[in-house]
């Protein structure tokens, strides 16, 4: 938690995001019945994925308007650095190579190893659903939050492509029978408005 206040102070768009994106990879993981030891590490590599960002200078974490192509690879590399420091790290599940597989695509065109599919560990395809969720219903420097609905609509449309579908329908389900959009209706409050 102390860490996570740390990288926070680095990006407050980014601030709470490793709690959100956790509790909304707990929700998934529950509506998909996985088992407690399965869930911890989801929920774990979730929080930790950003650690990574504490390196990336403040302007470019907190810089409003678009991002240029190469700045958003810089962001996305942040996560494997994340890996790379939790590395040598004990953990109860595979935290580090979850965290390492997040950007993987379930086609098979994402990074850092083009791992297709059932390939990808399966805590790392719940945290990248979770992930890319909680990113489009929060507020950023550069942009304002989506809608549930919008986000909803995305999702669905990433199912098969770059998400595994498992852990979307989890999600959906999670949403529509399981109090998600009251619970996260707030995620769309930015850090700036709520101070």
């Amino acid at each position: 938690s102390t860490i996570l206040r740390v990288v926070g102070r680095q990006d407050p768009f980014t601030a709470e995001h490793a709690g959100r994106s956790a509790e909304v990879s707990e929700a998934i993981s529950n509506a998909m019945g996985l088992d407690d030891d399965a869930i911890r590490t989801i929920a774990t590599a979730a929080k930790l994925m950003n650690l990574g960002r504490a390196s990336l200078p403040q302007e470019l974490t907190t810089k409003p308007g678009k991002l240029e192509p190469e700045e958003l690879a810089t962001i996305r590399a942040a996560v494997r650095a994340s890996a790379e420091m939790l590395q040598g790290v004990e953990f109860d599940g595979n935290v580090a190579e979850t965290i390492r597989q997040v950007h993987e695509r379930w086609d098979g065109e994402g990074e850092p190893r083009a791992l297709k599919g059932e390939a990808i560990l399966e805590s790392a395809r719940v945290v990248a659903v979770a992930d890319a969720f909680t990113g489009m219903i929060s507020a950023r420097a550069h942009r304002p939050a989506l809608s549930l609905y919008k986000a909803e609509e995305i999702i669905s449309s990433l199912a098969g492509t770059s998400l595994d579908r498992k852990p979307v329908t989890a999600l959906l389900f999670h949403l529509e029978n399981g109090g998600g959009r009251e619970d996260w209706a707030d995620f769309a409050v930015s850090p700036t408005a709520a101070e």
